[in-house]
């Protein structure tokens, strides 16, 4: 009996700069849907902006959201994905509480930030956007695979019970 290995899918020197680019036009959009919806607004924890582009700020600093007032991000986020980036947080299993906000770049998956699955609350959503410049030289570890996804741009406000009820039948009616 023969051992069977497979190759690990290594991304080309051509296809990482093409992904990188994409990830940058992606960070741009996402600048551009905040300033359309007051982008101060994301960003009020970080104390006085001194005219500092949001661009500067995505690509430099990141941001954190707050865990009781997540929807605007939601909706930015939705809006993006409207936009042709489908972006999904996507956890190991429905049960995982900390899990990636992915986007979806050609025929691959990319993490830009971390999302939590809030049990108690029955909640998901983001809590953290990475900076560019933390994502760009690393875009080969960022690449993620699919376990327990969620569309940002399908699902609206996470309703758990639906997604529960969602994910049971699947297992039923694959």
């Amino acid at each position: 009996m023969k051992n069977k290995t497979h190759k690990s899918e290594s991304i080309s020197s051509q296809a990482l700069y093409y992904y990188q680019q994409r990830m940058e036009q992606f960070y741009m959009e996402m600048a551009k849907v905040m300033k359309e919806k007051n982008h101060g607004f994301w960003l009020e924890g970080y104390g006085t902006l001194n005219n500092q582009p949001i661009e500067e700020i995505l690509f430099e600093q990141g941001f954190y959201i707050d865990p009781n007032d997540y929807e605007p991000t939601h909706e930015m986020l939705k809006t993006v994905a409207k936009r042709g980036y489908p972006i999904i947080m996507n956890f190991h299993a429905p049960d995982v509480i900390l899990g990636n906000v992915a986007v979806k770049i050609k025929d691959k998956w990319f993490a830009f930030g971390q999302c939590k699955n809030d049990i108690d609350q029955k909640e998901i959503y983001a809590t953290e956007i990475w900076p560019l410049k933390y994502i760009i030289p690393r875009i080969k570890q960022m690449e993620i695979k699919l376990g327990f996804s969620i569309s940002v741009h399908s699902y609206g406000s996470f309703n758990w019970t639906k997604l529960l009820n969602e994910i049971l039948l699947s297992k039923i009616y694959p």
